[in-house]
């Protein structure tokens, strides 16, 4: 047993602080499993997260208008199908749906916590006079870029990029997904992470105005 009166200061704070870590680090809960989509058979690996239970990688139902993605693109592994918006509310297995805002601010979060990094987050007023687009919210960073969200990685991202027409776009191997917005009933609303910047908005452009133009992203999917 430890004799905390004998106990140099130095050695006690640096093992309270270690305690302290380690309780903090232990209400974050990294829990594994899997289900099975019945609609199909596929299995998806799943972890829980806080109290949140995710879907560790991209979806892959096939539904009417889906784009089957390579499995490589330039040397990148890619994972899961691309949906439009019309059809998000189709993909996820029974139970489970399209993640919100709030969920996917509150893994950031976490991640940037572990990371310890600077970065500076902007709302909808630092875009009040753009009116292609309705931002929720977004995360600028200083000393990273956007893969700060691989490493560590425990919901398996890999860069996505999104469908356009009928083309692939790998944007700098960024990460696009939907998500939705609690506060608004409006499906069109995603991420978009690429360089040193990540941001959650919605907007029409490049969306659903022309066919030669809509874009496909992927799907995750978190338990309802």
């Amino acid at each position: 047993m430890l004799n905390l009166n004998k106990m140099k200061p130095s050695t006690y704070f640096t093992i309270l602080a270690l305690i302290i870590n380690v309780s903090l680090k232990s209400q974050v809960i990294h829990k594994k499993g899997e289900i099975i989509d019945i609609r199909d058979g596929k299995v998806y690996q799943t972890i829980m997260i806080d109290s949140t239970i995710w879907l560790a990688e991209n979806m892959k139902f096939k539904t009417t208008n889906c784009h089957l993605n390579p499995k490589e693109i330039n040397g990148i592994a890619l994972d899961g199908y691309y949906y439009s918006y019309e059809e998000t509310d189709q993909v996820c297995p029974n139970n489970f749906r399209i993640p919100t805002i709030e969920e996917w601010e509150k893994y950031l979060d976490m991640i940037l916590g572990e990371r310890n990094v600077s970065y500076n987050i902007f709302t909808s007023e630092d875009f009040k006079n753009n009116s292609r687009y309705q931002v929720a919210s977004g995360y600028s960073f200083t000393d990273i870029d956007f893969k700060f969200i691989m490493n560590p990685n425990p919901l398996n991202f890999r860069p996505s990029g999104w469908v356009q027409g009928n083309k692939f776009k790998l944007i700098k191997e960024g990460l696009t997904f939907w998500l939705r917005n609690g506060q608004k009933i409006d499906s069109t609303w995603h991420t978009h992470a690429y360089n040193h910047k990540l941001i959650n908005h919605s907007h029409d452009h490049h969306i659903k105005d022309k066919p030669r133009k809509t874009r496909k992203f992927v799907v995750r999917c978190v338990k309802e």
